[in-house]
């Protein structure tokens, strides 16, 4: 446990009741659990926080002005994503605990039976397995943006050397530029923002003056998401490493149209030599 009380937990408790809301700052204090607690009162009070925040577990009150029983696990688990869930209800019958768990709550406590110790096991647990669980996804997407990479090599008369292998600053340099990239792209797929074909553009262009290939872009990808994943949401995280794919593509596919109004050739090593028509 003394990793988890070195770190400062990260807390949204949704409760409209301000005397349990108290009484839950106090339990938390009483475990001796270091946190931040931001409150809300409603599902949409959490909708809007969780647009722009993140929190290592949720706090429910199944009972809110706007959704009230199970159904609001259901409601708050489409808004955290992968972020832990635990239930804290007056309503103590095993039946609505067992349908808030399947519903995807981590854990069901009751409010009357509720004691310091027990709110400090429950909040820590939830949130090691959570991160664990992250990690695992992470790491099992890394590898196969990894895997990717190779089979989108240039086939040359000689193995391929990776830009990074090349060129290990200019390539960390591209993983900086493509970072801010992934961002904006990540705020056109929640309808945020505009498409950035622009910057698109411009990273296309800047990986055809090194002579990139398609492996090159997928690496840089991968390096781009590792570096991003750590400071992103779980809900933001897996929408990255999901429908994120596509910037990958868009960045090859421009790619590919820059070499195609060139004369390409192959070098030795199998890389592309770009000659103006």
């Amino acid at each position: 446990m003394s990793d988890q009380r070195s770190e400062r937990l990260r807390f949204l408790l949704v409760e409209d009741s301000a005397a349990d809301a108290a009484l839950m700052q106090r339990f938390l204090e009483a475990a001796n659990v270091e946190h931040r607690l931001h409150r809300v009162e409603s599902v949409e009070e959490a909708r809007v926080w969780l647009d722009w925040n993140t929190a290592d577990a949720v706090l429910l009150d199944l009972h809110l002005p706007d959704s009230k029983g199970p159904d609001t696990v259901v409601k708050l688990r489409r808004l955290a994503g992968e972020t832990p869930i635990v239930v804290f209800s007056n309503a103590e019958d095993d039946d609505t605990a067992m349908l808030c768990v399947r519903q995807g709550a981590q854990d069901y406590m009751s409010k009357a039976r509720l004691r310091p110790v027990d709110l400090r096991r429950v909040v820590t647990y939830a949130v090691v397995r959570a991160k664990d669980a992250r990690m695992r996804a992470l790491e099992a997407t890394l590898t196969a943006y990894r895997s990717i990479a190779p089979a989108c090599a240039v086939q040359g008369s000689a193995a391929v050397e990776s830009l990074r292998e090349r060129d290990e600053a200019v390539f960390r340099g591209l993983v900086d530029q493509y970072g801010p990239l992934m961002g904006e792209y990540m705020g056109f797929l929640a309808a945020l923002l505009p498409e950035p074909r622009s910057a698109v553009a411009s990273m296309a262009d800047a990986l055809a003056e090194v002579g990139a290939t398609a492996a090159d872009v997928m690496e840089l990808h991968a390096f781009a998401f590792e570096k991003a994943a750590g400071s992103l949401s779980a809900p933001r995280t897996q929408l990255l490493a999901g429908e994120g794919r596509q910037l990958a593509l868009c960045v090859m596919g421009r790619l590919v149209d820059l070499y195609r109004a060139r004369v390409p050739t192959t070098a030795s090593d199998g890389r592309f030599e770009l000659a103006a028509v």
